[in-house]
């Protein structure tokens, strides 16, 4: 992501978003686990913290609606080691069809989930499947915050600096 303001990456909304993913672990402490599922859900101005599986699929589906099955299948050979069971939540898609009947675009259906400029996150979606282990560490240990500018919440000086992590930041 670009970086605009100190630790802020710049969008006209006033929702943000905190990523944050640990350099390293200690994978041996993991084990393999039984099942893991990513799911849909909404991510805008809410404030929370979430476990960032259903933020990067949901991601995925809204950011690349024809290309979501290439992204599945990585996510599975990537996680195979770690996890007995890897589900999904199938996505349901809105879609736009010219007067001949040839798709002209397909969306995430909005009511199933989103996540808020998502298009802002597709270098951190270049990045961390570019890098297995980036990958592996915030799927097992990662965490997104999300929120907004409007109102007391969280404070990006509040969140957690140590350089053993990766921040990332969406919002304004």
């Amino acid at each position: 992501m670009r970086l605009i303001r100190r630790e802020t990456f710049e969008t006209n909304s006033s929702s943000t978003h905190a990523i944050t993913i640990p350099r390293k672990i200690d994978k041996s402490l993991y084990g393999k686990r039984p099942s893991i599922h990513f799911g849909i859900s909404d991510f805008g101005w809410e404030y929370g913290k979430y476990a960032l599986a259903d933020y990067i699929w949901t991601a995925i589906c809204d950011i690349y609606p024809d290309n979501y099955e290439e992204y599945k299948q990585k996510i599975i050979n990537i996680l195979s080691p770690y996890y007995n069971k890897i589900e999904f939540e199938e996505p349901k898609f809105d879609e736009c069809y010219d007067d001949d009947g040839n798709l002209k675009w397909r969306y995430l259906d909005s009511m199933q989930g989103y996540v808020d400029h998502c298009h802002e996150l597709t270098d951190f979606l270049d990045e961390i499947f570019g890098n297995e282990e980036l990958f592996i560490n915030a799927i097992l240990d990662g965490y997104v915050r999300t929120g907004n500018d409007n109102a007391d919440g969280y404070d990006l000086d509040d969140l957690d600096d140590n350089p053993d992590y990766y921040h990332y930041y969406k919002g304004n």
